[in-house]
């Protein structure tokens, strides 16, 4: 990653969930570049790939 460049995060715990509302909403900053790393994984850790990364 690049110096400014923002990194976003959106997690659900399921398959069944969907991730579009955390993605709008990290959509709506002003940033010139975002980069969003989705999960479909328990919050109970973080052992996370797309977390961890």
């Amino acid at each position: 990653m690049g110096q400014g460049q923002k990194i976003g995060y959106a997690r659900v715990s399921s398959k069944t969930q969907n991730v579009d509302r955390q993605i709008k909403e990290l959509n709506e900053y002003s940033w010139d570049k975002i980069y969003i790393d989705i999960d479909i994984a328990s919050g109970r850790n973080f052992e996370r790939p797309e977390y961890q990364k």
